[in-house]
């Protein structure tokens, strides 16, 4: 328990000059006394010591040392959570790699499939155009074949009756 120093004398002496009298002054003066007395016993009881000062460091550095550690460890455990996660990525990239890979080869091949079916088509269409178009060819010889024939017995026909008819002015002339 801490007392505070208080010049009671004094405090009375000042009291009793100013007017007041001596027992009512000293009854004054005992009253703050006691006052500051109880004030100073509340405060001490929470103020600090350097004990107290020191184990709050202590406890202070220990909770500091206990969250790096915690921090550490937190960090450690993130990056190898994430050293994992790069190494499924990968894996599932690879893996994509691999399967748009297949997936290309067999649109290329299919592809290529579908060029040799359309090509054959085209081909065997033309062969049946080719083919038609020769018999058409055909057909127009053969029917100009005929029609030349016509026409030169016709014109052979025209020639005989132009000739008869030449010979007959001929004669009919004189």
């Amino acid at each position: 328990m801490t007392a505070v120093a208080f010049d009671t004398y004094k405090a009375v002496k000042s009291l009793t000059e100013a007017g007041a009298d001596e027992p009512l002054a000293a009854a004054m003066v005992t009253t703050i006394g006691d006052a500051m007395n109880a004030f100073s016993n509340s405060i001490t009881g929470q103020m600090a010591t350097k004990f107290d000062l020191n184990d709050l460091r202590m406890a202070t550095q220990a909770d500091i040392q206990e969250l790096r550690a915690a921090t550490q460890a937190d960090i450690q455990e993130f990056r190898v959570a994430t050293q994992a996660d790069i190494q499924e990525l990968r894996a599932d990239m690879q893996e994509f790699k691999t399967t748009t890979q297949a997936d290309m080869q067999e649109l290329r091949e299919a592809t290529k499939a579908d060029m040799q079916e359309f090509r054959a088509a085209t081909q065997a269409d033309i062969q049946e155009i080719r083919v038609a178009t020769q018999a058409d060819i055909k057909e127009l010889r053969v029917a100009l074949e005929k029609l030349e024939m016509r026409m030169t017995i016709r014109l052979g026909g025209l020639i005989v009756v132009g000739v008869g008819i030449i010979v007959a002015l001929d004669k009919l002339w004189p």
